[in-house]
């Protein structure tokens, strides 16, 4: 008995497929219906079809009567067999970008990721900055602090005090690192991102980050940073507040276990002694990798970098 003949009509006709698929399926005397579609919606396209021709070892013939397919997992559909040639330009992917898409696919995919966020007064930070800011140029010194300076130095000190968060899943061990290695994510020219890295920041100044960071980013854009300043850290930095995003989530950067997404800062009113205050406020989110870091950890690491950013006077002492 043909393996064709054992289905009812009805269910052939609702096999969802590309006409070119139905052409190549007819002509090879396959059956569609047992054929996995990778398109929109489970299409069986001619990628699918190709695949089946390409392995022998696939017999979905219609004259066989032990006919067996293994189903994988459907790949994501090629977007250029949805549009005419006219309709775009391609432009090849460098090296680079090609290497940083399967990380994060692979992080993406492999790491269970989940996410806390919290608001974070800024106020007294501003103040600090100001004020150290108007001494260096009193004093005719070149220097700048921004506030990613001291965001960076108080995510290196809630690490310290939160040890739980500063770790990396290593199969059946969880490694926990005696230093604050922040990966600080610079975005490159013509597309891509590095993250040079501001190795034992807790042990550092803020005018020490300002300064190698900004040092760092210069080589990073030059392409001239070596690998050992960009590959590893113990934890990253991603601020995306400076182009107006009030908050968003960042994918975790293997080896790494949590990185934290900082938003742009937003003045709001709240309750005050005297009537309604304004305040600026800024939300960070830590994203996490479930499998080391659970949820009060996560939660507790957030709390300590409110209270430090909060309360700033102590980034300026090491």
């Amino acid at each position: 008995m043909e393996l064709m003949s054992t289905l009812p009509s009805s269910s052939v006709s609702r096999v969802f497929a590309s006409p070119l698929a139905r052409r190549l399926a007819r002509e090879n005397n396959l059956d569609l219906t047992l054929i996995p579609g990778s398109g929109p919606e489970g299409r069986v396209i001619k990628r699918d079809i190709e695949r089946v021709l390409a392995n022998p070892a696939t017999n979905l013939n219609t004259s066989s009567t032990e006919t067996q397919y293994t189903t994988k997992t459907a790949e994501l559909p090629d977007p250029k067999l949805f549009f005419s040639e006219d309709d775009f330009s391609l432009e090849p992917i460098s090296p680079m970008l090609q290497s940083i898409a399967k990380r994060l696919t692979a992080a993406k995919s492999e790491i269970p990721h989940y996410y806390v966020s919290i608001d974070c007064h800024v106020d007294e930070v501003e103040k600090i900055r100001a004020r150290i800011n108007a001494a260096l140029k009193e004093k005719v010194i070149s220097e700048k602090l921004t506030l990613n300076d001291f965001i960076i130095k108080a995510a290196a000190e809630a690490l310290i005090q939160v040890p739980e968060v500063n770790v990396a899943f290593a199969g059946d061990h969880v490694m926990r690192f005696h230093n604050a290695d922040i990966s600080v994510a610079v975005a490159l020219p013509g597309g891509g991102l590095i993250t040079p890295i501001i190795k034992k920041a807790h042990k550092k100044s803020v005018r020490e980050i300002a300064s190698e960071v900004k040092e760092l980013a210069t080589r990073a854009r030059e392409m001239r940073l070596k690998p050992q300043e960009y590959e590893g850290g113990t934890f990253s930095v991603s601020n995306l507040g400076m182009f107006g995003i009030s908050d968003f989530t960042a994918v975790i950067n293997p080896p790494q276990s949590a990185i934290l997404a900082i938003g742009g800062t937003e003045e709001k009113y709240f309750p005050g002694t005297s009537g309604p205050e304004i305040k600026k406020v800024m939300r960070v989110t830590l994203s996490n990798d479930h499998r080391v870091i659970n949820g009060a950890e996560a939660a507790k690491f957030v709390a300590t970098f409110k209270s430090i950013i909060e309360q700033p006077f102590s980034l300026l002492f090491e």
